[in-house]
């Protein structure tokens, strides 16, 4: 995308659907006045229309197409910060922890995610990033800015630390115990 080193790379990857925050996070990138922050949307779905027409016309957004699972996360460790706005449209949308959220974690990415009850304990449990409201730009637009101007190298070190907390490994031994204590009854 021939990017300059000074800018911040916001990252959406999944699916470009209705209910993900795509179109406002859009418009929150075309309403910025300066190039300091760019957005990546990558991914496919019924959104993509708007995802590459947006990135006709604007210098800082951007359209990647998916890419297969194992190549993911190079892709997504290129970013500087993950970005999750699943929308309260329903239960299960409320209640979610998308693979995004962790693949970023993965990837040492901060995150700014939706105000959702699974994805805002586990990043302020883990101090990962900002949560907002995915239905308020000016909450987005907020947001992004703050994420400009932070420096996010803390950040990336509790993203890191959070994989560990969440891994298969750590997980795992939490299964066991409950299956155990479960069995004993």
């Amino acid at each position: 995308f021939r990017l300059k080193s000074q800018q911040k790379i916001f990252l959406y990857q999944g699916n470009l659907g209705q209910g993900r925050g795509i179109e406002l996070l859009i418009k929150a990138f075309s309403d910025r006045n300066d190039d300091n922050a760019v957005l990546i949307l990558m991914g496919y779905g019924d959104l993509e229309h708007l995802a590459v027409k947006m990135s006709n016309i604007s210098n800082i957004i951007f359209f990647h197409p998916a890419v297969p699972p194992a190549e993911l996360l190079q892709y997504t460790a290129a970013a500087d910060v993950g970005v999750a706005l699943i929308e309260n449209v329903c239960l299960s949308y409320f209640y979610c922890l998308p693979n995004k959220l962790f693949e970023y974690a993965m990837a040492g990415l901060p995150c700014i995610v939706s105000n959702g009850m699974e994805m805002q304990r586990v990043v302020e449990q883990a101090d990962l990033g900002l949560v907002i409201d995915p239905n308020d730009e000016d909450s987005i637009i907020s947001a992004i800015e703050q994420m400009v101007l932070t420096d996010v190298t803390l950040y990336q070190k509790k993203a890191r630390y959070m994989v560990n907390d969440f891994s298969w490994e750590t997980q795992e031994q939490k299964l066991l115990t409950s299956l155990n204590k479960l069995c004993l009854k």
